[in-house]
C-alpha cells in the first residue's frame, strides 16, 4: 500500500530569487537553496522532491503585485494578463472569479482531498462573515473562502496547528495578542507535522 502523497506549498509574498549576486542578494548565500529555482527546467532534490522557478512578471512590464501574482499560484491563470496589468493588495472582482472557478484548495477539496491554509487570524477578522469582506481579503484568504475550508485562529495558533503570518507571532504580540514565540525551527516542526494530515 502506499503512503498519501502530500504537497506543501510555503509561500511568502515579496521574496524573488533575484540576481545571482550575493553582494546584494541574500538568496545567494550557502546553502545556495534557492539558486535551484534559477534553473531553466525543474530540479530534483537529494529527497526526491522538485523545486523550480516561475517568473512573476507573467510576461507583462511592471513590477509584480500581491492580487494578481497569488492569484496566478494559486489558480494556474495568469491573472496580470486577463486583467492587462499587476494589481496590488487585495483581488477585484474579476480576480476573485478565476479564484472561483479556479483555486487549486477549492480542486483538492472537490476531489476528496484534504487541504489547509495553515494561517491563524485573530479574532476581529472572526466578527465578520468572510463573505461579506471578501473585497478585503488577500488573495490566499479567498482561495480559501472559496474552497469552503476552516479559518485558523488564535487558539489553533496556541496549540501548534497554525502559524501568524510572520511566523514568529511578533505582529500579534506587538497588537496586544498572547501569542507563542515561534522559532523558525518550532514553525518547521508545526507545518511537517500539520502536512501529514492534510492528503
Amino acid at each position: 500500500m502506499n503512503s498519501p502523497r502530500h504537497i506543501l506549498v510555503l509561500f511568502i509574498d515579496g521574496l524573488g530569487c533575484g540576481i545571482d549576486d550575493p553582494t546584494i542578494n541574500p538568496c545567494c548565500f550557502s546553502p545556495h537553496f534557492f539558486r535551484h529555482f534559477r534553473d531553466d527546467a525543474p530540479r530534483q532534490l537529494a529527497a526526491g522532491e522538485y523545486v523550480t522557478g516561475l517568473d512573476a512578471n507573467l510576461d507583462l512590464p511592471g513590477l509584480p503585485q500581491s492580487a494578481t501574482g497569488q492569484t496566478a499560484l494559486f489558480t494556474g491563470v495568469n491573472a496580470a494578463k486577463v486583467l492587462g496589468r499587476h494589481l496590488s493588495g487585495f483581488p477585484n472582482q474579476k480576480l476573485r472569479d478565476i479564484i472561483r472557478e479556479h483555486s487549486i484548495l477549492k480542486w483538492f477539496a472537490e476531489r476528496g482531498h484534504k487541504a489547509a491554509f495553515l494561517n491563524a487570524f485573530h479574532p476581529p477578522f472572526f466578527d465578520y462573515n468572510p463573505h461579506d469582506i471578501i473585497g478585503h481579503l488577500s488573495a490566499t484568504s479567498v482561495t480559501n473562502l472559496v474552497a469552503g475550508l476552516p479559518f485558523f485562529g488564535l487558539d489553533d495558533l496556541k496549540d501548534g496547528r497554525a502559524l501568524y503570518q510572520d511566523i514568529s507571532g511578533d505582529g500579534l504580540r506587538e497588537k496586544g495578542f498572547a501569542a507563542p514565540i515561534t522559532s523558525p525551527e518550532k514553525a518547521g516542526e508545526i507545518i511537517g507535522r500539520q502536512a501529514q494530515h492534510y492528503h
